[in-house]
Parts: structure tokens; sequence; C-alpha cells
């Protein structure tokens, strides 16, 4: 979805601010079929 102004404009309106980071989830050990496909589309977003 495109947005009418950019997304640090809209933040700071309300005295936010945006930061990309990765996150230190939980781990588990189950077999996660299509794993590499999602790791693949959060990357890209």
């Amino acid at each position: 979805m495109k947005l009418s102004y950019e997304t640090e404009d809209i933040l700071a309106e309300f005295d936010y601010n945006f930061k990309r980071a990765r996150l230190s989830l939980p781990t588990s050990s189950r077999q996660l079929e299509r794993l590499p496909e999602l790791r693949q589309r959060i990357e890209d977003v």
C-alpha cells in the first residue's frame, strides 16, 4: 500500500519515529514449512 505521505512524516506528527531492526524472537525446535519463503518476504519489506 502506498501512503500519501512518508512514514517518517506521519509518525513525526505524533512524536514517534521509525526504525528498521532485526528482532530476536523465541525459537522453536519444530520444523516449520515454508520458513525460507517467509523469511525472504519479511526481509523484502
